[in-house]
């Protein structure tokens, strides 16, 4: 999971986490929870995507990890808070900076060092 500094209350990413989760669902992403000996993670697994949450999880670390699966998504046409819409925008801008390839490219494209 990328690191990106989020400050939230339980309440707010427990609501988060539901919002996502319901939003994930629809794109026909299947959330398994439960208790496992790891800790969660996202995956394909026979062409489908799979997030698995383990019930220890700090709720903002769920709704972080769904969050990062959502911005793999056109999300656009679902009816998402904007909370949420802003928080798998800073994960896509996140990725897209951390991507030294993307970065090369965008900085020859525009001539420009990327700060």
């Amino acid at each position: 999971m990328r690191t990106l500094k989020l400050t939230m209350q339980k309440e707010q990413a427990a609501k988060l986490c539901e919002e996502l989760e319901g939003a994930l669902c629809k794109l026909g992403v299947r959330i398994l929870k439960g208790k496992f000996s790891g800790k969660g993670g996202a995956g394909r697994y026979r062409g489908k995507w799979i997030v698995v949450l383990d019930h220890s999880l700090p709720e903002y670390v769920k709704a972080m990890l769904l969050a990062e699966v959502a911005s793999m998504f056109d999300a656009d046409s679902l009816e998402l808070s904007k909370e949420a819409q802003c928080l798998i925008e800073r994960l896509r801008r996140s990725a897209k900076n951390s991507n030294p390839i993307s970065a090369e490219k965008e900085e020859a494209e525009t001539n420009e060092p990327i700060k």
